[in-house]
């Protein structure tokens, strides 16, 4: 899934700037690889580009008019919440990214 590029400053220089946002439903990651003013990503295996967030089912994600960035996560009964508390229905929760979590290595 792509989440489009983030170009905001909430967070660290590794992705202030302009990331492309792209996540994985099944495996549950968002990562952030670093694009330029034409759209070519900059990150190469020297420098290959962010780990934001691993949680399961991620479906989408948006930068917030806080300039953070929101995911939102989908569940089932037997699930458990980011709160810990356990799923009893279907739904979704909506995230949001503080910091990222390191950069990928090679």
């Amino acid at each position: 899934m792509i989440g489009g590029v983030y170009r905001g400053s909430r967070y660290s220089p590794a992705l202030n700037g302009g990331v492309l946002l792209f996540g994985e439903f099944y495996d549950g990651y968002i990562r952030a690889v670093g694009v330029d003013a034409n759209g070519d990503i900059t990150d190469t295996d020297a420098a290959p580009g962010v780990h934001l967030v691993h949680a399961g089912a991620i479906s989408s994600m948006v930068q917030g008019p806080d300039g953070y960035l929101y995911f939102r996560r989908a569940f089932r009964p037997g699930d458990t919440l980011s709160s810990g508390a356990a799923v009893t229905g279907t739904g979704c929760e909506i995230n949001r990214i503080r910091h990222e979590w390191h950069l990928l290595k090679p």
